[in-house]
């Protein structure tokens, strides 16, 4: 409220209550993890919700060097989805890849549609998907660990919950979309997201 409407710290401040919102709305899921709520469906901007996450995400890797790379494809329409749901699968994911960075390296986020895959189900049509690839050049994942990252509370960070990839993983099943992950040990990550453009 102090601030006029032609500050430069405008976008942060109402990010900020956003992901306030968020964050209340995480816990209030966690205290209910076995029953969580269905999606509400509506249109949304993948494009708007990513530029988001990375300013925060800049923020939060100021001490660091890393740099966050955005190529996302303007043509992509918006995707029929749970923007709260979707904000907090990508937040997640960026956050992880930010992460597994020890000092200096690159996230890049990438959208484009996928030439890959179709979504079709009994008595519609086929839908195209959009891919969403968060790639970065960190510490990668064991191939012992792979088998388990999706397990609840199992966490290779000191201060992880174990719970990010399990929540995010459900997040994708319900938008009924494909998670690709490709690692290599102190190589890197890539995860890719598939989402349907239509339901």
């Amino acid at each position: 409220m102090e601030l006029g409407e032609e500050s430069s710290l405008q976008d942060y401040t109402h990010i900020m209550v956003k992901e306030v919102e968020r964050i209340n709305f995480i816990i209030e899921e966690l205290m209910d993890l076995g029953n969580p709520r269905p999606p509400e469906i509506s249109e949304v901007d993948l494009a708007n919700i990513l530029n988001d996450i990375v300013l925060l995400q800049r923020e939060a890797a100021r001490c660091q060097k890393i740099r966050f790379t955005l190529k996302l494809d303007p043509s992509i329409p918006p995707v029929q989805g749970d923007e709260g749901l979707l904000t907090r699968l990508f937040l997640n994911l960026i956050k992880n890849a930010r992460e597994a960075i020890a000092h200096e390296g690159e996230v890049l986020i990438e959208t484009r549609i996928s030439s890959s895959y179709h979504m079709t189900s009994p008595g519609r049509r086929s839908s195209p998907m959009v891919d969403i690839t968060i790639r970065d050049n960190g510490c990668g994942i064991a191939a012992e660990e792979m088998d388990r990252i999706f397990t609840p509370y199992f966490t290779t960070k000191s201060k992880g919950s174990g719970l990010g990839l399990a929540i995010s993983q459900k997040i994708i099943e319900d938008h009924h979309g494909l998670l690709k992950i490709y690692s290599s040990p102190d190589e890197g990550t890539a995860m890719t997201v598939s989402l349907p453009l239509r339901r």
